[in-house]
């Protein structure tokens, strides 16, 4: 269920740049030196505390980025790029480059794009890249497997904050969904929003209603990830709740930004 969160609603929005931050009890910080270690620690955390649905990885852009976003951002044609990889089935991150190549060429077929294949080829191979690098951080998470993971690019992202009745759509994920954990890398652009448990009721599956007025929210620095728990069975035994979030939500002024967010779903072994 999404909830149409009113930015009238919303006292103050506090970026994640520092550890030194106070968060509520159903967000953490995931300690460690490196990505690898930051995404064991996270998992540990999910696996042991069920009062945390949310925990943030503190991170750097990754290198390269500039070059992609620009990449990205010439062969977009003005509309969103989006490319799944299904890794349910023993599958490999390293299939990323044919599986995004593939979709560039349908998409840009029907779009009438007039970049010729070498171009395509390029803008695949750039990205692919980034995001095979992504997926083997999140494969390696332990305790874990990788089901799926989703790359995401809009070339003009606006979260409409200036317009009147402006909304954060805060929501959980799908109820039915088969997996326990999402990872979102908000790797350019403006990051995913998370929330105080305490200022929402859950109802089970995806029943959403907002309890208080006047809410902190939190939104991820780019570079930055979350890991937050979705709707599961392992998540209802353990008595551990979906966490609330929003996709990111633009610059203050409206002023379009390129957002680029790869989102890897974990099955708990």
């Amino acid at each position: 269920m999404r909830y149409k969160l009113p930015f009238s609603q919303v006292s103050s929005i506090v970026e994640l740049n520092s550890t030194a931050i106070g968060l509520p009890d159903n967000i953490v910080f995931a300690p460690g030196d490196t990505r690898e270690e930051r995404r064991n620690n996270a998992v540990g955390i999910l696996l042991d505390r069920p009062e945390v649905n949310t925990v943030i990885l503190l991170e750097e852009q990754r290198k390269g980025i500039n070059k992609i976003i620009k990449s990205l951002s010439n062969g977009s044609e003005g509309t969103r790029i989006r490319s799944t990889h299904d890794l349910s089935e023993g599958a490999s991150p390293g299939g990323a480059y044919e599986n995004l190549k593939n979709y560039l060429e349908r998409r840009n077929t029907g779009l009438d794009n007039p970049l010729i294949d070498q171009s395509l080829v390029a803008i695949a191979g750039k990205t692919a890249a980034l995001w095979h690098e992504s997926m083997k951080d999140a494969e390696n998470a332990e305790n874990t497997y990788l089901s799926q993971s989703i790359i995401a690019f809009f070339p003009d992202y606006s979260g409409h904050r200036t317009k009147p009745n402006a909304h954060i759509n805060a929501h959980i994920d799908a109820a039915k969904s088969t997996f326990d954990l999402r990872i979102v890398e908000c790797a350019n652009g403006s990051g995913t929003v998370v929330f105080n448990d305490e200022d929402f009721s859950y109802y089970g599956g995806d029943g959403l209603d907002m309890i208080n007025t006047n809410i902190t929210c939190w939104t991820l620095t780019q570079g930055s990830s979350v890991i937050f728990r979705t709707p599961s069975i392992i998540n209802d035994r353990m008595g551990a709740r979906p966490a609330v979030h929003a996709h990111g939500i633009g610059n203050p002024d409206d002023t379009p930004e390129s957002r680029l967010t790869l989102r890897h779903d974990l099955v708990i072994e």
